[in-house]
């Protein structure tokens, strides 16, 4: 999760660049309200894009030699004096991201009941092209789908051009854009570009119902009745707001601005080679960066605690349960990497589930913790110069290539005991010899 919120805040900062400084001062509004639509869909997809020319990630097979490692296997017994409980709370990210969104989402439903509230008090008269709901004193006016809310505080002479102002807004579906982006905000409450987005989808959104009523209207008294006219809004970030003060200068802006030329749409191009490097960068990023290929084999350059991405397995762990394994590689006169799995039995002879696999270099240790219950064996393949390779099956192999050594022991009992005293929790200390 944590590798996908970085790609796409990396990606939305490149796409959110390339419109300030090169699209946001061109009068190609439609355009530029498309791009910035269109690209949070890029953005919020691409990291889920490559190609497996490029990504070499296979299906996993662990291949063996059959001359055998030796082991030295102690059980440690801890007990725990009081009933076995889990652990104290554990922080994790994911929690605080959920958390945002809950809070995101009860601001948003609290919006909309603020909006139907309006509606279901007020009295609602159909116009042409829409509805329209009228404020007692109040002067606020903004627009949200097909309803216009409009203050009886405004003179009636300014009402007429609110509503022909709010009617194109619903006629160009603004609302959609403005939904869409609290949606996202919701998800991607953390991220400061979906805001950014969508301030500039609003600005958008004016620019486009300007242009509009200056070619129905005469610019000049068109721009003097914005200037003479600033009315209040309620402040919703998914509504229409007629007349919003902090826009009025860059209205005036781009109304008295000379239209682009259609050649300024080939800047848009530039969104290809962005996608392009984008895939490639996703993709490169799946593979291992420290490893190199060599006469179709992979030299891998580990350290001990990493797992190979050939035979990457999804770990398993149980944080209520405080146990360990810990593999002992640092035999004085022994020469040789591991790679260590730890397999849960299955009900049938034969049947196994990976739970763990880590690679464990010479004179080195690692220590595996909070193993679910369960009885399990060990896979202990060791040796020299780890390498990957992909078959012509599509299938990864992982092997050493010097000095291979294969060992599988079934004696761990990681099954907890209750005893008068408390639980026994068991751990194992696993020491590889030659």
């Amino acid at each position: 999760m944590i590798s996908y919120i970085i790609q796409t805040l990396i990606f939305q900062a490149v796409f959110f660049f390339i419109y300030e400084f090169l699209l946001k001062k061109e009068t190609l509004f439609k355009e530029n309200r498309l791009y910035l639509i269109v690209s949070q869909g890029i953005v919020l997809l691409l990291p889920f894009v490559y190609f497996p020319s490029i990504q070499k990630q296979m299906p996993v097979v662990l291949t063996n030699t059959y001359e055998e490692v030796t082991l030295n296997i102690n059980r440690v017994t801890s007990l725990e004096t009081l009933p076995f409980q889990s652990n104290a709370f554990s922080f994790r990210l994911e929690w605080l991201l959920f958390l945002g969104m809950f809070i995101a989402l009860c601001l948003f439903l609290f919006k909309i009941f603020r909006l139907f509230k309006q509606i279901v008090k007020r009295e609602t008269i159909s116009i042409e092209g829409g509805k329209l709901v009228l404020l007692p004193e109040s002067t606020n006016a903004f627009s949200f789908f097909n309803i216009i809310f409009l203050g009886e505080g405004i003179s009636k002479e300014k009402q007429r051009e609110i509503i022909n102002h709010e009617l194109i807004h619903i006629k160009q579906r603004h609302s959609l854009d403005l939904l869409f982006f609290e949606l996202l905000r919701i998800v991607c409450w953390f991220n400061p570009f979906v805001y950014l987005y969508q301030k500039r989808v609003t600005e958008l959104h004016e620019f486009l119902v300007d242009e509009a009523m200056v070619y129905k209207d005469d610019m000049d008294s068109y721009t003097q009745s914005i200037l003479n006219t600033i009315f209040q809004t309620k402040g919703v970030s998914f509504t229409n707001e007629y007349f919003k003060s902090s826009l009025i200068k860059k209205r005036i802006q781009m109304m008295h601005k000379t239209k682009s030329s259609k050649r300024k749409q080939f800047n848009y191009l530039v969104v290809i080679p962005i996608c392009l490097a984008a895939i490639i960068y996703i993709s490169c990023t799946k593979a291992d960066s420290n490893s190199v290929e060599e006469n179709s084999l992979v030299i891998s350059e580990f350290r001990t605690g990493d797992i190979p991405e050939c035979l990457g397995i999804e770990p398993i762990f149980d944080k209520k349960i405080d146990n360990y394994l810990s593999i002992k590689n640092d035999k004085e006169g022994r020469e040789l990497d591991a790679v260590v799995t730890l397999v849960k039995e299955g009900k049938a002879k034969g049947e196994g589930t990976p739970i763990r696999r880590v690679f464990v270099e010479k004179n080195t240790s690692y220590t595996m913790k909070n193993i679910p219950e369960g009885i399990y064996y060990i896979e202990i393949n060791s040796g020299n110069e780890w390498v990957e390779k992909t078959n012509t099956d599509g299938t990864c192999t992982g092997e050493f290539r010097k000095d291979a050594k294969y060992k599988k022991e079934s004696i761990l009992d990681f099954n907890i005991i209750k005893t008068p005293n408390g639980f026994e929790v068991p751990n194992y200390e696993v020491t590889l010899e030659d």
